[in-house]
């Protein structure tokens, strides 16, 4: 059995079509189908029932599948064990990070990343909190970026950002006169939100609890987006302090609102992702502490 059979056999359970999975692999359908028919042969099932030009896992394979997984996982992290002891870091990092904030607090560490380790590439993958967690323990991905707390206990993390979520809007706006806001003041008012992945983190209970129906005209995956429909005046939106642009204002609410905290998680720490997670702290505490 070689890794590369394992490779091949995940990606056609992803796919669930042999010809489909081969077109990924850039290889030849016949090719694909040998691989994964020899390492039935060895395992002594079948790993997959053909339906048609469709396949789907029969229960062994199910079962085959995230063990599978787990030994493509350990090898890729052996290989990069050795090439981290050689002084080599090489391969790929896969990250995974709720909607929004990936733009803003993760791409000057991949930019930062790339320079300092040329021959290790990022794959930068977005989706909900839950499913962040969840690909990290599947080792679907080697880094999450969510927000906390927690679903999963046995996840490990390091705190990244942590802030106040406060009203932002042009300086033009007129609330921009305002030292803070009370929740009520934001009924009514056109408001353009990130992902509310983002906002939901109690944020919007705590909405709800003074009574606040947002009048939400847009929802834009990252923050960038956002920030550019706000500088057009007649929008507000909702974001955490430290993420906001100079050239915008962020008016704390009153009472203020819980703080917003997202986390790096990981399952076990592999080299490149140990050295990824080293310059996002570096990097972070050099914006906290400047002036």
């Amino acid at each position: 059995m070689y890794i590369r059979q394992l490779k091949y056999f995940i990606k056609a359970a992803e796919f669930s079509h042999f010809t489909r999975a081969a077109e990924a692999l850039y290889i030849s359908q016949p090719a694909l189908s040998a691989q994964i028919r020899q390492l039935e042969e060895d395992l002594g099932v079948e790993l997959f029932a053909r339906v048609g030009r469709s396949v789907r896992l029969t229960d062994a394979g199910e079962a085959f599948l995230v063990r599978a997984k787990e030994a493509v996982d350990a090898v890729e992290q052996g290989e990069q064990a050795v090439s981290a002891i050689k002084g080599l870091l090489k391969g790929k990092l896969r990250i995974c990070a709720v909607p929004a904030v990936s733009s803003k607090v993760l791409t000057p560490v991949i930019a930062l990343f790339q320079q300092t380790y040329p021959d290790l590439y990022v794959q930068l993958f977005s989706n909900t909190s839950d499913h962040v967690e969840r690909g990290v323990i599947d080792a679907k991905y080697c880094l999450g970026l969510t927000t906390l707390p927690l679903e999963y206990d046995e996840l490990k993390y390091s705190e990244s950002v942590t802030g106040e979520v406060v009203v932002v809007m042009n300086h033009d706006h007129p609330l921009a006169v305002s030292k803070s806001i009370r929740p009520g003041d934001l009924n009514g008012v056109p408001v353009v939100l990130p992902s509310q992945q983002i906002i939901t983190w109690r944020g919007m209970a705590y909405l709800e609890d003074h009574n606040v129906t947002l009048q939400i005209v847009a929802e834009c995956e990252e923050l960038d987006s956002v920030f550019s429909l706000v500088r057009q005046k007649s929008y507000i939106s909702l974001a955490p302090s430290p993420l906001i642009p100079p050239d915008l204002l962020g008016v704390p609410l009153s009472p203020a609102p819980p703080l917003l905290q997202l986390a790096f998680v990981w399952s076990r720490l592999s080299p490149a992702a140990s050295k990824f997670l080293e310059l996002a702290q570096e990097i972070q505490s050099t914006v906290s502490s400047s002036p």
